[in-house]
C-alpha cells in the first residue's frame, strides 16, 4: 500500500495481536499485564493506534460474534 508505519515496543505488541481476531480488551489486558500504565491511558493510547492503522487500511474493525 505504499504506507510505512513506525512502532514503539508496546506498538509492536498491538500489531501481533491483530494478527488474529481479538478484542481491544484483550489487547489492553496484555499491555496492563505487562507494562506499567494506568488503564485509562492505556485505552486511549491503543484506541488512538488502531484508529491510525485503520484509517492506513492496516487493521480493520468487525462486530463481536453473537452468542
Amino acid at each position: 500500500s505504499g504506507v510505512y508505519v513506525s512502532l514503539d515496543e508496546i506498538g509492536s505488541v498491538v500489531w501481533e495481536m491483530r494478527q488474529s481476531p481479538c478484542a481491544v480488551e484483550h489487547i489492553c489486558e496484555r499491555v496492563l499485564a505487562t507494562y506499567e500504565v494506568s488503564a485509562e491511558q492505556c485505552q486511549a493510547d491503543i484506541d488512538h493506534l488502531l484508529a491510525e492503522l485503520a484509517k492506513h487500511h492496516l487493521v480493520e474493525f468487525c462486530d463481536a460474534p453473537s452468542a
